[in-house]
């Protein structure tokens, strides 16, 4: 693994750590993970990124040692959201720039490029989708079943709003990657988590972000209101469209890959590069 610079970021009124991969003067992408995980968890994709002409840079968010807890306990999508936007204005991004985020880093892309569509050329959002779609099966009898199953695994929603629930992360977290990655080996990425988790400040905060998501903080425009764009992803013999400055599309474009589902395990991927060849 290429070892990453290790940054300090001023953003938001806040101190926020980072993991960075290549050139300082190249276009910028920047990587937002989920929970429960960290900036480690873009370690393999950071490196890729920088060999192809890129500055890969992955922010651990509010609340994630080193980053800060919120001077003013705030943890909404919406928070993060602006801290996104704080991030790119830090780094010197520009109209070039691509936003990745995985899980509730997802929410914050949606939300990030709904509020500044000209922040970025193009965008990702793994494994989750909007707010608006996550609840739109509980409005069909037909899709009620879809619904019911995604509230089963979206127990710790709730959980996490129980008192004293930052006192059973070293049992749920751990759960949480056995139940949505069987097989993998997620020693590494637990022990990063529990580091960025140290205290119980910090488990309290981690705690919170997953069950006020959507409070009326969000505000308009919102990342919990209806988005209609469909992020695609890019499969082994498509290209991803070279950086591009503002667009005089309401959004920036999805990664697209010319197909709307999701990719097969085991796929490679291409990627261009700022110039415009393709890996």
């Amino acid at each position: 693994m290429h070892a990453p610079e290790q940054l300090v970021l001023n953003a938001s009124g806040m101190s926020f750590g980072a993991l960075a991969w290549g050139d300082r003067g190249a276009p910028l992408t920047l990587m937002i993970h989920g929970y429960p995980d960290t900036a480690w968890t873009w370690r393999h994709l950071g490196p890729f990124l920088a060999e192809r002409g890129w500055r890969a840079v992955a922010p651990f968010t509010r609340g994630y040692a080193p980053t800060e807890l919120a001077p003013n306990d705030r943890y909404l999508v919406a928070d993060q959201v602006g801290d996104v936007l704080a991030l790119h204005a830090e780094l010197g991004g520009d109209a070039r720039s691509v936003l990745i985020g995985h899980d509730w880093g997802a929410l914050a892309t949606w939300g990030a490029t709904n509020a500044a569509p000209d922040r970025f050329a193009r965008y990702a959002a793994l494994a989750l989708p909007t707010a608006a779609t996550l609840l739109k099966p509980w409005t069909s009898l037909s899709t009620l079943g879809i619904a019911a199953r995604q509230a089963r695994m979206s127990w710790y929603f709730v959980y996490n709003q129980l008192p004293g629930a930052e006192r059973g992360l070293d049992r749920v977290i751990p759960k949480h990657w056995r139940d949505w990655s069987p097989g993998y080996d997620a020693r590494e990425d637990l022990r990063h988590v529990f580091e960025a988790l140290r205290g119980p400040g910090r488990r309290r905060a981690r705690c919170g972000t997953t069950g006020t998501t959507c409070k009326p903080a969000c505000g308009p425009p919102s990342p919990c209101g209806p988005v209609r764009p469909r992020c695609t992803y890019t499969a082994s013999g498509t290209a991803v469209s070279r950086p591009r400055s503002a667009r005089a599309t309401p959004r920036p474009a999805p990664l697209t890959a010319g197909s709307s589902g999701w990719p097969t395990p085991g796929t490679s991927y291409s990627w261009s590069s700022p110039t415009g060849s393709t890996t």
